[in-house]
């Protein structure tokens, strides 16, 4: 052969049997044509396309995954991007975690399904899902079914941010979402016209299976806590990055008055304290 076509871009388009998917992400999450889809570490699929959309200023990916491996992705898979090395220190520790050479070099995407679902439908071609920044990102995303509640903090909130966990006697059970939250809302009483609002998610799905009414379950329970003495502390949760978490226990002072509910921006307020910490800084 003598004349020969040339192309815009390397022909990565994948021939035999397998899906082809769509992935929506922000600006600045980006894949390359070319750059690998990866499933617990194994590459099963390659980016075909990746173009940027100026009227909704997201990008918008096209993968292609290979027979067998196409049975791997379902409705509830969930993908991010695999930048080579995620660093991470929080309240766990140091964490560290490499991904194969060629993702390290370049880029790529990987997915997996964070979260065991009951009768989850295989995904067919032409499905679109949403390209998270990391795996992080993307299992947090899985718990899609929370309920919001607010904290009003009269102590500094300095090390509390979006992400942290919301934990029940060194359970995790939730998540920080915003702080501060509404801190300039109208709807503030001269009690508490200092305190920060802190808005949290209680995660349900974080301790087992979902089913329906759990929620409200979650709710009541919640109520009847909050009248025995529920409330919230902020604690240290790394020393030595000084990131905090949000601790939820019952108080037993005795002699407790029965807390009444109490309403921000139509979120059930959650009771606060101050820490042993903060307690003994304000005393010396």
């Amino acid at each position: 052969k003598r004349d020969f076509e040339v192309l815009d871009q390397p022909p990565v388009s994948l021939s035999g049997d397998g899906i082809r998917i769509s992935l929506d992400s922000p600006l600045g999450i980006s894949l390359n044509p070319g750059d690998p889809v990866s499933y617990q570490g194994q590459i099963v699929g390659r980016v075909e396309k990746a173009e940027f959309s100026a009227s909704d200023q997201h990008m918008h990916h096209e993968l292609f995954i290979e027979a067998p491996y196409d049975v791997l992705v379902t409705k509830s898979t969930r993908f991010w991007s695999s930048s080579g090395v995620n660093i991470s220190l929080d309240s766990k520790g140091f964490n560290i975690n490499l991904a194969s050479l060629e993702t390290l070099l370049s880029s790529g995407v990987s997915f997996g399904v964070l979260q065991e679902m009951e009768n989850d439908k295989a995904a067919e071609s032409g499905d679109e899902f949403t390209l998270y920044p990391n795996q992080t990102a993307a299992q947090q995303a899985s718990y899609d079914h929370y309920i919001e509640y607010v904290l009003m903090v009269k102590d500094t909130v300095r090390g509390l941010a979006e992400g942290a966990p919301v934990e029940f006697r060194g359970l995790r059970i939730g998540t920080v979402q915003s702080v501060p939250w509404e801190y300039n809302s109208r709807m503030r009483n001269g009690k508490d016209g200092f305190a920060i609002p802190v808005l949290i998610r209680l995660e349900p799905q974080r301790l087992g299976d979902f089913h329906d009414g759990l929620l409200e379950e979650w709710k009541e329970r919640i109520d009847r806590l909050i009248k025995r003495g529920l409330v919230a502390t902020l604690k240290p949760g790394n020393l030595l990055t000084g990131s905090m978490f949000v601790d939820i226990n019952i108080d037993k002072t005795p002699g407790m008055p029965e807390i009444k509910t109490a309403m921000f921006r139509e979120r059930q307020v959650i009771p606060t304290k101050s820490s042993q910490l903060a307690q003994m800084e304000m005393k010396v």
